[in-house]
């Protein structure tokens, strides 16, 4: 669903398909971007990113602002030579052009909510 006009949406995740990484920086996981291509925003782009324990996203920088709120599991985020332990109900804010990966640790899949601003895509 792609339209021009600026609506409001309910867009349900199951109805999303998982984006494939052609740069192979994330691994082991499922990332699905919720608006941006389904809602036609060029302000935000709201993702779900899912990564098994040992899984996640290779060292990366990127030019937009990102937040990642936890839902479920534990991460750990290397940033600047430290590491960065976020579990269940901590939300992770990553500043443009900062290099940073992030591994899924824990027993458990980690399931977070992420808003970049502006899309990528």
């Amino acid at each position: 669903m792609v339209t021009s006009k600026k609506e409001l949406y309910v867009v349900n995740i199951k109805n999303v398909e998982p984006y494939t990484d052609p740069t192979k920086r994330i691994t082991g996981r499922s990332y699905r971007c919720i608006t941006k291509a389904n809602c036609n925003s060029d302000k935000l782009m709201l993702t779900v990113f899912c990564a098994d324990p040992g899984q996640g996203v290779k060292p990366m920088s990127t030019s937009r602002d990102e937040c990642m709120y936890i839902i479920k599991g534990r991460c750990k985020a290397i940033w600047n030579d430290k590491e960065i332990f976020a579990k269940k109900g901590d939300a992770v804010f990553i500043p443009a052009a900062e290099k940073i990966s992030l591994q899924a640790t824990g027993k458990g899949r980690l399931v977070c909510v992420a808003v970049i601003s502006p899309p990528i895509v």
